[in-house]
């Protein structure tokens, strides 16, 4: 969940296969605003790193949107 604030509390397993990136989480908001359990699975086909990118701009957004919107 590479794109996260700096200091964001993260408790996260990630996984890879031939196909599949994933990566099962949870995300503590600061602030007392919460906590987000997160579970992201992307077919990976040819592009491992394009995968691994779209789940944490996934994380993010749930950040931004939780902690600001929420």
């Amino acid at each position: 969940m590479g794109i996260l604030p700096p200091n964001t509390k993260v408790s996260h397993e990630t996984g890879t296969d031939t196909n599949y990136a994933h990566d099962v989480g949870i995300i503590y908001l600061p602030d007392d605003k919460g906590v987000i359990a997160l579970s992201v699975f992307v077919e990976t086909a040819k592009a491992q790193n394009i995968a691994e990118k779209l789940i944490a701009e996934v994380a993010r957004t749930a950040y931004d949107f939780f902690y600001f919107f929420k």
